[in-house]
């Protein structure tokens, strides 16, 4: 099995004012680790910054499956008991969504840790050009649901 990982870097997270790695600095030093399967179709994978949700991926693992692996970090003040996690694909004039399924945490995610959660499988769409992965939905231990805005999700443009 090949793996690729992409974490979120400071650039990306919130409170850091631009510290750190440059985020496109990140993504060649990732690309030229990838194996050559991923690296034939031309496309770039990316961790949508989401500095505004209630939980964000901080981490992300790709191979086989696509999305190999993930982390979570929860950034709200409840304990996440499921999430989805989504993916755009980006074409030159347009962004397709995907969610894939609702997952459960039975520890439950607390306030201010990140949590290992498992890969997903993801279908490759050759003619995108990036996939950006984001938290789609959470569901809370007193029972209220957060929903991303798609509108959030943006294209990573060079």
């Amino acid at each position: 099995m090949y793996l690729f990982i992409l974490q979120a870097s400071p650039a990306q997270q919130p409170n850091t004012y631009g510290e750190g790695p440059n985020l496109s600095r990140i993504i060649d030093q990732a690309q030229k680790l990838a194996p050559p399967e991923l690296m034939d179709l031309g496309v770039t994978f990316l961790i949508a910054p989401q500095t505004r949700s209630r939980a964000r991926l901080v981490h992300a693992s790709f191979g086989v499956p696509l999305l190999a692996a993930a982390k979570i970090k929860n950034e709200s003040k409840k304990t996440i008991l499921s999430y989805r996690i989504g993916w755009s694909y980006v074409h030159d004039d347009k962004m397709e969504f995907h969610n894939g399924d609702l997952r459960g945490v039975p520890a439950g995610i607390r306030p201010g840790t990140t949590q290992d959660v498992a890969g997903q499988a993801v279908p490759m769409d050759a003619d995108a050009q990036q996939v950006i992965f984001f938290i789609a939905e959470l569901t809370f231990s007193d029972g209220k649901r957060w929903t991303a805005k798609k509108k959030n999700i943006q294209i990573e443009r060079d």
